[in-house]
């Protein structure tokens, strides 16, 4: 806003695949992103900054040491 600059114009399809930038697939990717993103850290001060992408890779992290029902459905029933 200080800076006065503009925002890009309004994304169209699917802005996962294929979209300038594209959107972060996955939750560390987002993590990644924010931490090069040194508007983030302008806005938010670059010690909560830090924070919010910490307690983020905790999710993730927990996240990818659960095996969901899903995966158990999927996987375990194809041995």
């Amino acid at each position: 806003i200080d800076a006065a600059a503009e925002p890009p114009g309004k994304g169209t399809g699917n802005l996962y695949n294929g979209a300038e930038p594209a959107l972060p697939t996955t939750l560390v990717d987002a993590v990644t992103a924010a931490r090069r993103d040194t508007v983030i850290a302008e806005i938010l001060g670059s010690d909560p900054a830090y924070d919010y992408t910490a307690l983020a890779l905790g999710e993730w992290h927990a996240y990818t040491r659960e095996v969901t029902t899903w995966e158990r459905d999927r996987y375990l029933t194809r041995i």
